[in-house]
């Protein structure tokens, strides 16, 4: 119970702390749209030194650290991190050209790589998808970080 109570509140300290950097950034970059706004926390070294400290980072934390090193160093490509149901973690999507608007992972084009770094896969992301057995098609963008 004392384990559960202490994950709880990593948990607890980290969100606050993701609150307290986009506030930082957002006060010196009053326009900056969400996906700024992402690549500036997640993308943080003193995000992942809190990580450290903490011991404590789950499937979310672990694909949007990932999306915005891919953004920082991916060349232009497009990144975001997204969820499909019965897929059970955050992922991180990399293509060409990806949209903020995607609701079905059979539109993603053809060229996309899914990450997965809570479930240590990559790979093409409509095969990894389809193997996954989903029920449904359904994607849900959390964060766009290009």
């Amino acid at each position: 119970m004392q384990r559960l109570l202490l994950l709880a509140q990593s948990r607890q300290a980290l969100l606050a702390f993701e609150e307290q950097l986009a506030s930082e950034w957002r006060q010196g970059h009053p326009y900056a749209d969400a996906a700024e706004v992402a690549r500036a926390v997640y993308g943080d070294p003193r995000y992942e030194q809190m990580i450290n400290r903490l011991k404590f980072a789950d499937s979310p934390q672990c694909a949007r650290v990932l999306a915005a090193r891919i953004a920082r160093d991916g060349g232009g490509l497009s990144v975001c991190t997204a969820t499909a149901e019965g897929f059970g973690n955050e992922f991180v999507l990399v293509a060409a050209q990806l949209h903020d608007d995607l609701t079905d992972w059979h539109d993603l084009p053809p060229d996309t790589v899914l990450m997965d770094p809570w479930g240590q896969r990559q790979g093409p992301a409509r095969g990894l998808l389809i193997a996954a057995g989903l029920s449904s098609s359904e994607l849900r963008v959390e964060r766009m970080f290009t």
